[in-house]
């Protein structure tokens, strides 16, 4: 049998770090739920691309999460084909996200629909800026303690997640205080462009640096 393949002794601040990444796919799996009831009831293009954001990113948490578990138990090279993977198809999931999110702010502009109730979407994403926000903090001690390329890419992951979040609240708050009136929607139509740029930017970041060895990076970063 390889060696490389056998599950290495987590030290204490390695099994830290799977407790944090599980810890935020546990937070992260009730965000998409979450943010379709919210969509349901306000109908709004910033909600319909929040919910789609979570969703994608969800994904991409779950996925760091199993390939950080992973790594620990496989050769270097296969190490290396495992991050490569998880760039690529979180690349493309997100390219598709932006896409799908673009559409939707077209149909938005040319055919407007009423919106409903944002009060409970702006608290989703309140409370979602609250929790990104701690998480990028503990990833960044991490990073300080001792760098690792999963632990870096979920720092810079949720540092864009908890502002996104933060233009999200914009967007809501503007449809809360205004209503249906110009301004609210276009600071609305304006704040789903901005998660749809976020997730495009950060798929080509993905699909670019696929043979870089950290996963889930965001498009800032660098070796």
């Amino acid at each position: 049998m390889v060696c490389g393949s056998r599950l290495r002794p987590l030290d204490g601040e390695t099994r830290a770090r799977e407790k944090t990444l599980r810890a935020a796919v546990l937070l992260s799996v009730w965000a998409p739920f979450a943010t379709f009831v919210a969509l349901l009831l306000g109908r709004s293009t910033t909600q319909a691309a929040d919910f789609v954001r979570r969703t994608v990113e969800f994904g991409a948490v779950l996925g760091s999460w199993l390939a950080f578990r992973r790594v620990q138990r496989v050769s270097d090279a296969e190490r290396r084909q495992i991050e490569r993977s998880v760039r690529v198809v979180v690349g493309v999931a997100l390219l598709l996200s932006a896409l799908a999110i673009l559409v939707l702010a077209v149909v938005k502009w040319l055919k407007p629909t009423p919106t409903g109730n944002v009060v409970l979407g702006f608290v989703i994403a309140a409370l979602g800026a609250g929790v990104n926000a701690w998480f990028w903090a503990r990833y960044e001690r991490f990073e300080r303690q001792e760098r690792s390329p999963i632990v870096t890419a979920q720092a810079r992951l949720y540092r864009a997640k908890t502002l996104v979040d933060v233009a999200v609240l914009v967007a809501l708050g503007s449809l809360w205080i205004f209503g249906d009136n110009t301004v609210g929607h276009v600071i609305d139509l304006a704040g789903s462009v901005v998660v749809a740029l976020y997730l495009a930017w950060s798929s080509y970041g993905q699909l670019t640096h696929a043979d870089a060895t950290p996963v889930l990076r965001d498009h800032g970063a660098s070796e």
